[in-house]
């Protein structure tokens, strides 16, 4: 005896149409498939549309152009990283008191470069401020940022240093750059 479940009818984007027959007899399953009809999609060279090669040229262009703009602000940003450096301006250095034991010369310096600037030593003479027996308040060690100053003094002994002699005064910087300034001892 022969008996049909059902019928199912699927449709596939309208391309496709199957016909699934379930049947059984006799306990054995067996299963039908029929296609009852594809659509073949041939379409023509005549039918197919693509974008017009000026309009192909313009979009690679932009691309082009979007591509270059990306790549040049990176670079700027690399070489802005790399060319940074530092500019000591020593603006004034004076004697600002005489006494009869010492020379106080009062200094301010500028970074006028476009990195931060440490100054780790202070040489006068060619010597460290600590082998002369001179002292220092507010120059060594600070860091002057970019674009600001500072101002400090240095005390010279005036059993070692004499009236009219030159004094030259050399701010050394943590990335071993030298600034120097001479000074006449009133």
């Amino acid at each position: 005896m022969e008996i049909y479940l059902y019928h199912i009818l699927v449709y596939f984007s309208e391309l496709l149409t199957i016909k699934i027959s379930f049947m059984m007899k006799n306990r054995e399953k067996s299963l039908n498939i029929e296609i009852l009809k594809i659509f073949s999609m041939r379409m023509s060279m005549r039918e197919k549309r693509g974008i017009s090669p000026v309009i192909a040229t313009v979009i690679i262009v932009a691309i082009a152009i979007t591509v270059a703009i990306a790549v040049g602000l990176w670079i700027t940003g690399i070489v802005g990283t790399f060319t940074r450096f530092e500019r000591i301006e020593i603006t004034s250095a004076y004697v600002s008191n005489k006494t009869t034991t010492a020379f106080t010369i009062s200094i301010i310096a500028n970074n006028t470069g476009s990195a931060d600037a440490t100054i780790t030593e202070i040489f006068i003479n060619g010597v460290p401020i600590g082998s002369v027996g001179a002292n220092q308040t507010n120059i060594k060690g600070v860091t002057v940022k970019s674009g600001q100053g500072i101002s400090g003094t240095i005390v010279l002994p005036a059993t070692t240093y004499k009236s009219g002699q030159t004094v030259e005064i050399v701010l050394h910087t943590a990335s071993g750059k030298d600034y120097p300034k001479s000074v006449l001892l009133p």
